[in-house]
């Protein structure tokens, strides 16, 4: 593959080729295989001719799920081989970054950049061309949404940080990152989803600097603030964690 002689026309069909696997079943009562990926809302179903079937496959963890005549399902028990179509070298991965066409694409380009928290500008980009594509699954959505907030945490965007903030769907997020979004939400006093939140799991993943803020903040307005038995409960919690704040 040469960049410089690959026209507009090649870079459509493209992505669809260099992603495309070769399976041969070994079971001869198989007629098709379903393909699942963790990113993708609905699973693709390709039939199997002559034993061989052509199905595109974005990262090492796609699951496939072979079914009979009678729609039973089979995964570890059926024998297969397969081998990718076309060796992934960094020309053409070159050339598909240029392309970025399909949904297969971004999300290929995208596990490649490895997990959340990356703060590359290129990367950001990429997780916000996804977002507009049908297709993802909720989590994974929700996965780019959180990818993308820190990073404009990260360079100070605070408009687009807010976006995410009030876009973002915190009961998705293991405990870990609620806690840490939480905290940003506070401290861009931005209230409301951590309010919600508090309300359904508690306040002991807010940090101690934070839920003193929080405290502080229900004095204030009073209209934000939770039932007293709970906010009894967050003002004392606060305090034995050390806050020495006199207004609680």
């Amino acid at each position: 593959l040469e960049k410089d002689l690959i026209t507009q026309e090649y870079y459509s069909y493209l992505g669809d080729i260099a992603y495309s696997t070769k399976i041969i079943c070994r079971n001869t009562k198989m007629k098709g295989l379903y393909v699942a990926h963790k990113e993708l809302a609905q699973e693709e179903y390709i039939p199997i001719n002559e034993q061989v079937a052509y199905v595109n496959v974005l990262t090492e963890d796609a699951m496939y799920y072979f079914v009979d005549n009678e729609e039973q399902r089979y995964s570890a028990s059926v024998e297969y081989e397969e081998h990718r179509l076309m060796k992934e070298t960094d020309q053409l991965q070159n050339i598909l970054y240029i392309s970025n066409t399909n949904i297969y694409q971004y999300v290929q380009r995208l596990a490649s950049e490895g997990a959340s928290h990356s703060y590359e500008e290129e990367t950001a980009t990429l997780c916000r061309q996804a977002l507009e594509l049908p297709g993802l699954k909720v989590e994974y959505r929700n996965a780019l949404m959180e990818q993308l907030l820190y990073y404009y945490h990260n360079i100070g965007n605070q408009d687009a940080l807010d976006y995410y903030l009030n876009n973002i769907n915190l009961e998705l997020l293991n405990r870990k990152s609620r806690s840490s979004i939480l905290d940003i939400c506070i401290m861009r006093e931005n209230y409301q989803p951590v309010i919600q939140d508090i309300q359904i799991h508690g306040f002991e993943d807010v940090s101690s600097t934070r839920l003193t803020k929080l405290c502080l903040r229900m004095l204030e307005y009073p209209d934000s603030m939770v039932e007293p038995p709970l906010f009894l409960s967050m003002c004392l919690s606060a305090f034995y964690r050390g806050s020495r704040e006199e207004r609680l």
